[in-house]
């Protein structure tokens, strides 16, 4: 178990990470921009450091800079939360190379499907099914008539992915050519500015679908699937219980138990637990839910509308 833990994320991800930090005994490093100085997960913390300008390239994006107030303050393992630096192999190999522990996927996974689309044009390779869209990235300007070339054959509505982001960020429908423009236009900016990525890639939007998600991947691990109905954003949050209507699983079947309030407030020490001897990959793999004591009574929560 580690003894101190930097939290390289802002608001309501950083401040649940900070929370699981105390109530795992785990001591906590926050990071912020000068913007967020006097937010909850800043006052929570055990220790802050400033990372100077809110522009997130300065700050959040800024690797180099974390690994430092890292090192400065003996923080044994990073926890990027999603978004920011959570999908940036990059980033991952520097922390392997400095020794300091990455709470999420060894930068080998991590490049064989970063930027997304490798792993989309990964899992066309083993000749796993997708959905219809682009192939490759599509990045500078003369990609722009193909983008529109592949929603024509495709049909609308399409979603439009940034290559870079992760948790659903940047993603836009367009029912049109004018949306398509507009979202393409935006998933350039936005990955270019937030993720140094500014590729993106076209997929036919799917409404009233049922998602199925691998359940583990890890050494010597049995490959099952689970329900992934609970999103946030076009993200499913990954839970633990099996999918129901699934048939042919090595696992029970049945409907989740409340996973949103179990799941949701314990990424970091599923993720910690995940380290060793499994690997998790990507948004998308649980592992079976460590043998935790459930807090004692029901979380209040509040309500708006």
């Amino acid at each position: 178990m580690f003894k101190k833990i930097l939290v390289a994320n802002r608001g309501e991800i950083a401040l649940r990470a900070v929370r699981e930090c105390r109530e795992l005994g785990i001591g906590s490093v926050a990071v912020h921009s000068d913007a967020d100085a006097d937010a909850l997960f800043v006052k929570h913390a055990d220790e802050a450091f400033s990372l100077g300008d809110p522009e997130p390239t300065s700050s959040y994006l800024n690797g180099e800079k974390i690994l430092a107030i890292a090192k400065q303050s003996g923080a044994e393992a990073i926890y990027p939360g999603y978004g920011f630096l959570a999908e940036n192999p990059a980033f991952v190999e520097q922390c392997e190379s400095e020794g300091i522990e990455f709470i999420g996927p060894p930068s080998k996974s991590m490049n064989a499907a970063k930027p997304k689309h490798r792993a989309r044009d990964l899992m066309k390779s083993q000749g796993i099914p997708v959905a219809p869209g682009s192939d490759g990235a599509i990045e500078a300007e003369g990609d722009m008539a193909h983008a529109f070339e592949v929603a024509d054959t495709i049909g609308y509505p399409v979603i439009v992915k940034p290559s870079g982001a992760g948790g659903g960020i940047g993603m836009k429908v367009a029912n049109s050519k004018d949306e398509l423009t507009g979202a393409m236009e935006y998933a350039r900016s936005l990955g270019s500015e937030a993720f140094g990525v500014p590729a993106f890639y076209l997929e036919k939007y799917v409404t009233r679908l049922h998602t199925l998600v691998p359940r583990a991947v890890g050494i010597e691990r049995d490959l099952s699937q689970r329900t992934a109905g609970t999103t946030r954003f076009p993200t499913p949050l990954p839970h633990p219980w099996p999918a129901a209507r699934t048939p042919n699983s090595p696992w029970p079947s049945g409907p989740c138990r409340n996973p949103c309030r179990r799941e949701s407030s314990r990424g970091l020490r599923w993720a910690i637990a995940c380290l060793d001897p499994v690997r998790v990959f990507a948004s998308g793999i649980a592992v079976p839910a460590p043998d935790w004591p459930d807090r004692k009574g029901p979380r209040k929560r509040s309500r708006s509308g």
